[in-house]
């Protein structure tokens, strides 16, 4: 099955690009709306998975496009979104969405919303929105969060590896991205927002909201959170003071992914036996 995934994040779209190809998926990314549009048009994909907060046209105007035009409006299209958005859901089906899977992602989730939708005639014989979404839950696998007192509830490794789909190679590699590029774009958050640059600081705020959900990093993700509200309604004094607490519950995170990681690649140096 052809996917075309439209989304801005770079670690959504290495966790679910590698995941739906493992399920024998060829994924399509377009990193902007607009972009979505196009590739809409010439690839003609049998799936759209459509993230809502995008650059140059959000979700919902993306897919009100997409459903405008005759080639592709046949092309179920699927929102990401975040639900702790208020009136996400009723902008999803007014947009024309068939289905909406909450963030973050949880690969079985997504895989049920995708085959609900194919069920569908190819028309859109479903009215959007008349499934009901699947419920974000989290498989009970054995495994415990990180222990130290110190990180408190900063990384919940049991939820992370279920996102993962168990997969622990992936769990490496999200946690190995995530290191990498997370203090960089809290830098970059700062800049802006001493700029007096809401919008890009609400870009750059909701990419660290959303990767760290991906590894269920509640203190990182609440933080960026307030501070991603905060430059929407462009109260950049609010948001410039949630700063603090980004950064602080930030360094605690990476201590603690940084120990996660030299557990597995250096045991020698953890006194863990090799």
């Amino acid at each position: 099955m052809k996917i075309l995934y439209v989304e801005d994040n770079e670690d959504n779209i290495y966790v679910l690009e590698t995941r739906l190809r493992r399920h024998g998926h060829e994924l399509v990314i377009a990193r902007d709306g607009a972009s979505g549009v196009r590739l809409a048009a010439s690839e003609l994909p049998d799936v759209i998975l459509m993230d809502l907060s995008l650059p140059i046209l959000d979700g919902w105007e993306a897919t009100r496009q997409i459903k405008a035009a005759a080639p592709t409006r046949h092309i179920p299209v699927i929102a990401l979104t975040a639900n702790a958005m208020s009136g996400d859901r009723e902008r999803c089906i007014e947009a024309g969405m068939d289905d909406y899977v909450s963030k973050p992602i949880e690969v079985a989730a997504l895989v049920a919303a995708i085959a609900r939708v194919n069920r569908q005639p190819a028309a859109g014989g479903t009215p959007p929105g008349a499934a009901d979404p699947v419920p974000s839950t989290t498989a009970q696998n054995p495994g415990t969060a990180v222990s130290a007192k110190s990180a408190g509830l900063s990384f919940n490794r049991r939820e992370a590896l279920a996102r993962a789909a168990d997969d622990e190679e992936l769990l490496a590699q999200i946690i190995d991205i995530y290191i990498e590029e997370t203090p960089a774009l809290i830098t970059q958050l700062g800049e802006f927002l001493d700029k007096g640059d809401a919008d890009r600081a609400f870009r750059a705020a909701h990419t660290i909201k959303g990767s760290s959900a991906n590894l269920s990093a509640g203190a990182v993700g609440t933080a960026a959170r307030e501070i991603e509200l905060a430059a929407r309604a462009g109260d950049l004094a609010t948001a410039r003071a949630g700063m603090a607490a980004l950064t602080g519950s930030a360094a605690v995170l990476l201590a603690v992914l940084a120990a996660e990681r030299a557990a597995v690649t250096h045991p020698e140096l953890c006194g863990v036996p090799s």
